[in-house]
């Protein structure tokens, strides 16, 4: 039998593995969980510096489905930002992971997201995005497109409140958006989120499959495939060093440089891009370790 691979903490995928899924078969979610514990797995991070920080609904159940050997806080309804802020202060040790829905952050948790991103929280906040409230049937959420269809018939008539857009505003320095469906592209986002120093948001399109993968929904798993266009493909550049000539009092010198610890580099075939640091204020929250590369 062969040897398990091993990541650059000699940890093996299974690790980073938590309890079995409760959620419906084929949910968008538990495929975004897989996501997780693979960018975790390759980046070489102990799970045992981890906070998994989530609130109410179906994808706030899913930290119990990875990182089992992390520590983990189930918030009230919409209360996840403001109780990792929190967390943020107390312990900087700690990396927080953010796991919430669409109704937790976009609904009765809107408040308290816009805040975080207005003060660049140390955080990487995934946002399971499925258009509708699983836990309670199926009703839209904030994030539902105009004209998507309920399973019982209505159309929804009220323009969606769009994360990443709200996120690139209020100041995130890191924003994505992927579909759970294609682990290629999300994996790798994720571990740019985790390299990240600041607030890190991906929005995730995660299909239900039991209240919103119908047609006429605009997130069901078959309009998220139909309308899959990818641009480029994405990957992690890890930091080397490199050389580079510095002009000091009219002489050439050539010095080593490394990138710094924090920053993270999404690449493609054709171009490279970096995510910015945000300048922070005095009052701004201390940033906890990130994943190093």
């Amino acid at each position: 039998m062969a040897e398990a691979k091993l990541n650059r903490i000699d940890l093996s995928e299974k690790d980073y593995e938590g309890a079995a899924s409760t959620m419906c078969r084929g949910c968008g979610h538990d495929a975004i969980s897989a996501s997780i514990m693979r960018a975790y797995f390759e980046s070489s991070i102990d799970p045992r510096k981890v906070i998994k920080m989530s609130g109410i609904g179906c994808s706030s159940k899913t930290p119990a489905y990875f990182l089992s050997q992390s520590f983990g806080f189930n918030a009230v309804h919409g209360r996840m930002s403001a109780v990792t802020t929190g967390a943020n202060l107390a312990n900087h040790t700690l990396m927080p992971l953010g796991v919430s829905g669409d109704g937790d952050t976009a609904a009765i948790g809107l408040g308290n997201f816009c805040h975080m991103m207005r003060r660049n929280v140390n955080i990487t906040y995934i946002v399971e995005n499925n258009g509708v409230y699983g836990l309670t049937k199926g009703q839209f959420s904030a994030t539902a497109d105009v004209g998507s269809v309920m399973k019982g018939g209505k159309v929804n008539d009220i323009p969606a409140i769009d994360l990443v857009e709200l996120a690139v505003t209020l100041g995130a320095t890191y924003v994505a958006r992927s579909f759970s469906g294609d682990r290629k592209q999300l994996t790798p986002l994720v571990q740019g989120a985790l390299a990240h120093s600041g607030s890190a948001i991906l929005d995730v399109i995660s299909p239900c499959v039991t209240f919103n993968n119908h047609e006429g929904s605009t997130k069901s798993l078959k309009y998220a495939k139909g309308h899959l266009d990818p641009i480029h493909d994405v990957d992690l550049s890890r930091p080397m060093k490199t050389s580079r000539r510095i002009m000091t009092k009219g002489r050439t010198t050539r010095s080593s440089c490394t990138t710094a610890r924090g920053s993270s580099c999404i690449s493609s075939a054709k171009t490279t891009i970096r995510p910015t640091r945000r300048k922070r204020s005095p009052q701004s929250t201390r940033p906890s370790p990130r994943a190093s590369f």
